[in-house]
């Protein structure tokens, strides 16, 4: 972890429905796992990202739930 170079890509969250962490300062580096090569960077989240992507998965999970078989499969 740590500041990330700026010639890579950052590539954001999603969370609770909108791209956050682009204005974050501390990002993880991806690494191709083929190549060893750095291919772009991931804000790194913290106990508060964690408790509001729990949070909105219990939320979604109420309306996925009702769903039948086949809405669910049309959506993935």
């Amino acid at each position: 972890m740590g500041v990330v170079n700026q010639e890579y890509q950052i590539y954001p969250m999603y969370l609770d429905g909108k791209w956050v962490g682009n204005d974050y300062e501390i990002f993880t580096e991806v690494t191709n796992p083929a190549t060893k090569k750095v291919v772009g960077a991931i804000p790194t989240g913290g106990a508060v990202e964690a408790k509001q992507a729990v949070d909105a998965a219990h939320r979604a999970f109420k309306v996925w739930a009702k769903k039948t078989a086949e809405e669910r499969s049309r959506l993935l």
